[in-house]
């Protein structure tokens, strides 16, 4: 089994912990993040929690959830990135991976360390992750059209898009990694 800690030349990932709810909370409910991440939803603390709890279960079924983001020095938190075992009526379960479960990559990152090349750095050693645990063939990636940024890290990091669809009036395309 492969450990779930992942290391690039500048970050370090690790699977969240409850220990780490105050970052992930102040993350998420940051405009310019749940605005994407939860689709505008404005969550509480306990929901952030429950959203911890469930990672860690994930983690300790399927060796993948939320990690928490931090820069190599392992103090300058700045992010967090899924992997997200989902089921959703809009997911292609025949483009994607058949009868399996269908994973959603997310990720966001603090406002004052975007365009700094981090989401792709990590996005990039996730999706490595994933290959060497077999299930590239199963990730997707959701992105709302106006989220450019989030469209970049995604086709920089060897994601396709391979749909649109309008969901909740807002066009939302539809990414998966590109065949090798």
């Amino acid at each position: 089994m492969l450990s779930s800690e992942i290391k690039t030349d500048r970050l370090w990932l690790r699977p969240c912990e409850l220990d780490d709810l105050d970052n992930l909370y102040n993350l998420w409910t940051d405009k310019s993040v749940r605005q994407y991440f939860w689709d505008n939803d404005i969550i509480t603390k306990n929901d952030a929690a429950k959203a911890i709890a469930g990672s860690i279960t994930s983690f300790s079924k399927n060796n993948i959830g939320q990690w928490v983001i931090y820069l190599k020095d392992r103090i300058h938190f700045i992010g967090s990135i899924g992997l997200l075992t989902c089921e959703h009526p809009y997911f292609d379960h025949d483009v994607l991976s058949n009868d399996q479960d269908i994973i959603e990559l997310n990720f966001s990152i603090v406002e004052e360390k975007r365009r700094h090349g981090y989401a792709t750095e990590a996005t990039q050693s996730i999706i490595t992750y994933a290959k060497n645990h077999g299930l590239t063939n199963r990730i997707i990636s959701l992105v709302d059209e106006p989220n450019m940024a989030s469209i970049k890290v995604l086709e920089k990091s060897c994601m396709q898009i391979y749909k649109n669809q309008t969901i909740s009036g807002q066009k939302v395309l539809f990414y998966k990694v590109k065949s090798s």
